[in-house]
């Protein structure tokens, strides 16, 4: 798989590198073929300057964002993804997993990894830029046991990186607009009172029965 496709979207610009096969754990993670011919954490993953060109029969494939400007916005709801793609505009290259999707773009800008969460606290949005890297097809997903598959009719495979459509400049905006936050937010605890102390617990704080808080 990864000495079939890799050698393509290398070629169309994207920074390549093997991603464990089906079994391997921790899952979705790059590695290297050793020359014991098993696979191990592949831990320059993130700093070496060029992909890997050596084979790597069994290995999927990982795509390291930030390279080139390479962006990938992963949706990890089916039921945001749509609102998501709208609103950044939906790009061509999209690759679907288990749930929601991944699109990619290409930045000309500084863009930092993110994370966006919705107002029950769930995992929303993620930004992959610089130290992030997102598995691409035919790879096969760990859980689903089945391959990822492009959506939108092109792929890093025949869409050169300068060809892959802008992020907005205002992407971060336009997530928000949607009512998706940076930090996620946790339903207050329940107080408990302490049988021994008769102390109250709120959410980490700790007071006494009709005491002032203090500020």
């Amino acid at each position: 798989m990864y000495d079939e496709y890799a050698p393509r979207a290398i070629d169309m610009g994207y920074h390549v590198h093997p991603i464990s096969p089906p079994g391997f754990k921790p899952d979705k993670t790059p590695v290297l073929r050793a020359l014991s011919g098993k696979f191990i954490k592949y831990r320059g993953w993130a700093t070496d300057k060029v992909s890997v060109r050596t084979p790597q029969p069994g290995a999927g494939i990982g795509i390291r964002c930030g390279d080139n400007g390479v962006i990938a916005i992963d949706c990890d709801a089916d039921d945001a993804a749509p609102a998501i793609s709208r609103a950044l505009s939906p790009s061509p290259v999209y690759k679907v997993g288990q749930r929601g999707g991944t699109g990619f773009y290409r930045a000309d800008f500084e863009v930092p990894s993110e994370n966006f969460y919705d107002s029950a606290g769930r995992l929303v949005v993620q930004i992959l830029s610089t130290g992030r890297q997102t598995v691409v097809p035919p790879s096969i997903h760990p859980i689903k046991n089945e391959p990822y598959y492009w959506a939108n009719g092109r792929s890093v495979y025949d869409t050169p990186v300068g060809d892959v459509p802008l992020l907005p400049r205002d992407y971060r905006e336009r997530i928000l607009k949607l009512g998706y936050g940076p930090k996620e937010k946790r339903p207050p605890r329940p107080e408990r009172i302490d049988p021994e102390t008769g102390e109250i617990e709120n959410g980490g704080a700790v007071r006494t029965p009709n005491s002032i808080p203090l500020h």
